[in-house]
């Protein structure tokens, strides 16, 4: 968990997740989000370089840790509570704000 946690862009994602009033989110609303939160890339690449990235890495990843359920199919996200997750979060939010 913490070799999938040590990824800033996977802890921003799971942040986002986390405090969305949605059980589910599509894998392009949160690409959105992602997008919003970036800073390295030009606006228009944004949005689809997230979904790219979201797709094919981060989202994957996360649920082979148990952080979120991905459907591939449907496109959408759910967050799973986990305790420890989210201590780690806690942590590094403290830490490097």
């Amino acid at each position: 968990m913490l070799a999938v946690l040590a990824d800033q862009q996977r802890r921003r994602i799971l942040q986002h997740l986390e405090t969305s009033f949605d059980d589910r989110v599509s894998v392009s609303r949160l690409a959105r989000a992602v997008a919003e939160m970036s800073t390295t890339t030009k606006t228009g690449d944004k949005v689809e370089r997230a979904a790219i990235r979201l797709r094919h890495v981060h989202l994957p990843k996360l649920a082979e840790a148990g952080l979120v359920d991905y459907d591939p199919n449907s496109r959408s996200v759910r967050y799973r509570q986990c305790a420890d997750a989210e201590a780690v979060l806690q942590i590094a939010s403290d830490r490097f704000k």
